[in-house]
C-alpha cells in the first residue's frame, strides 16, 4: 500500500480546508501538490478530481478521477464523483454507468441510488 509523506498529508489537509470554505482554486492547487508528493495515493487523486469538478474544470476532473480508479479500483468515492462529472458534462449514460459501479461497492448510498433511478424530466412542448 502506498504511503503518504508528512508534506503530502499537509497539502491534502490544506486542500480539504480550502474545499470546506469553497475556495476551489486553492483546493486544486493544494491537491495538485499532494498528488505530486504522493502520486500513488488514489484518495489524493479523488480529492483533486472533486476540486476540479467544483471548479467546473471537467476535463481535468475526469482525468484525475480516472487516475484515482486506475490506482485503486476500490476508491469508492471516485466512481460517484466521476458520475457527477459525466452528469455535469451532459453524458447521462456514462453518469449512470459510473453511478452503478459506485453502488456495486456502496449499495446503501441513497443519493447515488436516486441518481441512478432518476429519469430526466420530459421535454414539454406546447403546439402553437
Amino acid at each position: 500500500m502506498p504511503t503518504a509523506s508528512p508534506d503530502s498529508i499537509a497539502a491534502n489537509q490544506a486542500g480539504v480546508r480550502a474545499l470546506q470554505t469553497g475556495n476551489w482554486e486553492e483546493a486544486c492547487n493544494a491537491f495538485t501538490a499532494a498528488t505530486s508528493l504522493a502520486p500513488a495515493l488514489a484518495t489524493f487523486w479523488n480529492n483533486l478530481g472533486f476540486s476540479y469538478l467544483q471548479s467546473h474544470r471537467l476535463p481535468e476532473a475526469h482525468a484525475a478521477l480516472n487516475k484515482a480508479i486506475e490506482l485503486d479500483s476500490e476508491e469508492v468515492d471516485a466512481y460517484f464523483n466521476l458520475a457527477l462529472c459525466h452528469e455535469a458534462a451532459g453524458d447521462l449514460p456514462q453518469a449512470h454507468e459510473r453511478c452503478a459501479q459506485f453502488l456495486q461497492r456502496q449499495p446503501t448510498d441513497r443519493p447515488a441510488y436516486e441518481m441512478l433511478v432518476s429519469e430526466p424530466p420530459p421535454i414539454s412542448w406546447t403546439p402553437r
